[in-house]
């Protein structure tokens, strides 16, 4: 039990820093986005969007992706700007 507490924790502290990192990287004029867990720099894709720049940086943005864009997009098309 102890055991499985410690492994929980230890990949939530992870998760946090990650979150953290990728926050401030995103103030510094990144654009890096989170998507069902992955992070994305999507910073050049801003530019020539289709819908527009409409980037929340430094954030969760899985809901609004969904909106026009499946899971096959992110698995192909999407992984060129995947970061971790």
């Amino acid at each position: 039990m102890i055991l499985v507490l410690l492994v929980i924790a230890t990949l939530a502290t992870g998760v946090f820093l990650a979150q953290k990192k990728y926050v401030a990287a995103s103030s510094e004029g990144e654009c890096i986005v989170q998507i069902e867990g992955g992070y994305y720099d999507v910073t050049q894709l801003r530019t020539f969007h289709e819908g527009g720049d409409l980037f929340d940086c430094g954030k969760d943005v899985t809901r609004i992706y969904y909106y026009t864009h499946n899971k096959a997009f992110l698995e192909t098309v999407m992984q060129v700007y995947r970061v971790e």
